[in-house]
């Protein structure tokens, strides 16, 4: 759960860059739309607009910028809270991670659709301590990270991809199935009707991983649009039923009682598509049991929080 909440604070913010009412470039010779196999497909999000916003209106529309590449510097602190039984809370502060993502727009057919490839450039975790080096140890398979997402105007992402070296460890493997529910929110969804300032809409998703299934409702705000610049806000809540989930280790079962998480943030992007900056904070709570055996189910809470800090080059 620990790498999943980290991966989706980093796309709460980075990839809701691509937002805009401008004409879309399609590609030489382009397709009159892109498509993604089956195996790809992304599941649909329900979108409501709540607040049109003052006047004047006018729709907003992702318009992929042909060739657009760029990297984006983020600044990444994260902590834990886990208490099982009656046992204390323990308390753990991991060092803050430093990654340099890039992103690219390299198809855009007739009717608007795109192709926008990402990866990580590079992890590394500042400072000196044992922490730090199993830090460095754990994450460093994702700088082998890269795959694509298929989008379209309305920033609806209709297929994805992700895929790590050959060598890369099957943990990092295993958790691709995560990690794609989480990239697959790598835009943010506009409303299909005509907004102005200070507009609110909501999109609920049902995203399922390996470990559970959950609802997640992201709330947006259009805060300003001038010039070629935008600026939103965006509330997360998300929340799971009891459901089972997979043994941690042989002989030993565990449940979700009760998932509720809680985020919020705040992107800075050109209309064209190029992140300028933003934050975001998340806060996860879990409560399960666990049950080693015969015995008794054992209570567990964590709770996980989760900042981060992008800017844009």
């Amino acid at each position: 759960m620990t790498r999943r909440t980290t991966l989706h604070s980093l796309v709460l913010l980075a990839a809701c860059g691509t937002g805009s009412g401008a004409p879309t470039t399609p590609s030489p010779a382009a397709v009159a739309s892109l498509t993604v196999p089956t195996a790809s497909a992304s599941p649909p999000s329900t979108v409501r607009l709540l607040d049109a916003g003052a006047e004047p209106h006018a729709p907003l529309r992702i318009a992929a910028e042909l060739g657009l590449a760029q990297q984006i510097d983020m600044e990444m602190d994260l902590a834990m809270v886990t208490q099982v039984g009656p046992m204390p809370p323990q308390h753990v502060e991991v060092p803050t991670t430093v990654m340099v993502l890039r992103q690219e727009i390299t198809e855009v057919a007739a009717d608007g659709t795109f192709r926008q490839t990402f990866g990580i450039d590079s992890v590394s975790v500042p400072g000196e301590g044992e922490m730090h080096t199993t830090l460095r140890e754990a994450l460093a398979p994702l700088a082998t990270l890269e795959g694509w997402i298929v989008g379209d105007p309305r920033g609806q992402v209709l297929g994805i991809d992700l895929r790590v070296a050959d060598d890369a460890p099957a943990a990092t493997r295993q958790s691709l199935d995560n990690m794609r529910d989480t990239f697959r929110q790598m835009l943010a969804t506009f409303p299909e009707e005509p907004i102005g300032i200070g507009a609110e809409w909501e999109v609920v998703q049902t995203l399922t991983t390996q470990q559970l299934s959950f609802t997640q409702t992201a709330r947006y705000r259009l805060l300003a649009r001038e010039g070629d610049r935008i600026e939103l806000a965006t509330i997360i809540v998300q929340n799971a039923p009891a459901q089972d989930m997979p043994s941690p280790q042989p002989g030993m079962s565990m449940r979700l009682e009760r998932l509720e998480g809680s985020g919020e943030g705040t992107a800075a992007m050109t209309l064209g598509g190029r992140v300028l900056g933003g934050q975001t904070r998340l806060e996860i709570r879990m409560q399960n049991t666990v049950t080693q055996g015969e015995a008794e189910p054992t209570p567990m809470r964590i709770t996980t929080r989760v900042r981060t800090r992008l800017s844009g080059r």
